[in-house]
């Protein structure tokens, strides 16, 4: 194969690794995609326990605070009653006494039973919110996963026929300019070929030699670009031009 054809054949092979490399990169995106999704369910989820033990210890402390009121108006009742009873002057002052002390007992239970029920109903309504959160992670996490499962099937036939494409493309290559293209291309992120361009490389701008522009127009041989490494090949304008006449 001549060089040219050999450049022509290797800038086909990039494409396709090109190709091959954009699907993998997509791949390893999804996962990542997918665990933000789980992130956000295990979050909901965990905010949803605290507020659920929140209700509890405000449901138990409600309930207390309730029995505090009951005790409180039985007690108060039986002062007045005993406040009917007694004739005695003095007696009659000792109950006014524990009558009073019972008042704001009982008022105090009573605020104490209504700040907790607010509490009950605070949390409640914070558990209505998460709890559609919730749902909507759960079914945002099942249609996620369905969207990756089926876009990771897709890659995968995708990447299987590039692989089969570049195999058959490589097989027609010459080796010794193959195993340059991948030595190049394994210490590269970007393209491994490059055109001239006014005499210079046409990725990284170094200057090529004259004698070295010719032998590269001429497609005899490959050669590198002694800045950044990459093959040279003739411009695709002249290719073209000569393949033309």
């Amino acid at each position: 194969m001549e060089s040219q054809d050999t450049v022509e054949a290797l800038r086909g092979l990039q494409d396709i690794d090109a190709a091959i490399e954009e699907r993998e990169a997509e791949l390893a995106t999804l996962e990542p995609a997918l665990q933000e999704v789980e992130e956000r369910l295990a979050e909901v989820r965990k905010r949803l326990d605290a507020v659920r033990q929140e209700l509890e210890t405000a449901e138990e402390s409600y309930r207390k605070s309730q029995r505090s009121v009951q005790a409180g108006r039985a007690t108060l009742k039986r002062l007045r009653d005993r406040a009917d009873e007694v004739q005695d002057l003095r007696q009659h002052m000792a109950v006014r006494a524990e009558l009073e002390a019972a008042r704001r007992n009982l008022e105090a239970a009573e605020n104490d039973a209504l700040d907790d029920l607010q509490q009950v109903e605070s949390a409640r309504e914070v558990l209505g919110t998460l709890d559609g959160e919730m749902s909507e992670a759960r079914d945002s996490l099942r249609e996620r996963s369905d969207e990756v499962e089926t876009r990771r099937a897709e890659l995968e036939t995708e990447l299987a026929d590039h692989r089969d494409r570049r195999k058959d493309r490589s097989e027609g290559i010459d080796h010794e300019a193959l195993k340059l293209y991948e030595r190049v291309r394994r210490g590269r992120t970007e393209s491994a070929l490059a055109p001239l361009v006014g005499g210079h490389c046409g990725n990284c701008f170094t200057a090529v030699p004259l004698q070295r522009q010719a032998e590269i127009r001429s497609g005899r041989t490959l050669f590198r670009c002694e800045g950044c490494g990459v093959i040279l090949h003739a411009p695709l304008e002249e290719t073209a031009d000569e393949m033309d006449r």
